[in-house]
């Protein structure tokens, strides 16, 4: 895991969604009790919260960047790195 900044690590997420070039992406704050997981598959992607919210997403083309934005504001309100972590697509 390595630690971003919150905005390059927002424009890693939506440039993977159109890319699909990672199968996985997790995104954690510094203690690690939140975060924010973007799985994908061939047709679908998901986005799993945990922290403030725990929810699991069904994200799809009109609403995926919007809904991102909205769930890192939620779960990073104060922070300005998170650490990073992906699997690579097969």
């Amino acid at each position: 895991m390595k630690l971003v900044e919150l905005k390059q690590a927002q424009k890693t997420a939506i440039s993977n969604l159109k890319k699909r070039r990672f199968a996985e992406l997790q995104f954690y704050t510094f203690k690690k009790d939140r975060s924010v997981i973007v799985k994908l598959t061939e047709n679908a992607a998901q986005l799993i919260e945990s922290g403030y919210y725990n929810e699991t997403i069904d994200l799809d083309d009109s609403n995926a960047k919007r809904t991102l934005k909205t769930a890192f504001g939620r779960e990073f309100p104060r922070s300005h790195k998170v650490y990073f972590s992906s699997v690579k697509a097969k």
